[in-house]
């Protein structure tokens, strides 16, 4: 419209660009709204599953410790009946 109504003016903008940043991710200007909202969606989207991963992650390695040390107290515990078994050695004669 503005090229119709001057059509002798020159466009001196050239860093129409510097402004296509947005936490890292890279929008052309000339975009639409859709696609810049498809983008960010699909941004937000990994990092919620990147997010969802680390606490499934977190919650494993947890579940393995707490059977870890279950596996350990059993194995005390079981220690404790045997010794308890055993006569005693040093009533033995020498």
């Amino acid at each position: 419209m503005l090229k119709k109504l001057f059509p002798n003016a020159e466009e001196k903008c050239s860093s129409h660009d510097i402004r296509g940043n947005y936490h890292g991710l890279k929008f052309d200007h000339r975009n639409s709204i859709e696609t810049i909202t498809e983008e960010y969606n699909t941004s937000w989207r990994e990092a919620c599953d990147s997010a969802r991963q680390r606490e499934q992650l977190k919650a494993e390695s947890a579940r393995r410790d707490a059977e870890r040390l279950a596996e350990i107290a059993q194995l005390k515990a079981r220690l404790r009946e045997y010794e308890d078994c055993q006569p005693d050695n040093a009533a033995a004669p020498a």
